[in-house]
């Protein structure tokens, strides 16, 4: 996922399940809770890169072997 302007490099990132479960629950929250009518302007991605995003991590919590 990359944002406007922003190259498509990929990173890897350890994180404890507290830290995942609070980047889920804030990007949830940036997602359907908060109506921006400039998403992507403000969050630097389109909302659907955003919801992909937040179903790959949904995926991670409940799966801890998913990738």
């Amino acid at each position: 996922m990359a944002g406007k302007g922003a190259s498509a490099e990929s990173f890897d990132l350890s994180l404890s399940r507290d830290e995942l479960v609070a980047l889920n629950n804030s990007l949830a929250y940036v997602c359907h809770a908060i109506a921006l009518p400039e998403f992507s302007t403000v969050i630097g991605v389109e909302r659907a890169d955003a919801l992909k995003l937040l179903r790959r991590l949904g995926a991670r919590l409940s799966d801890p072997t998913a990738r």
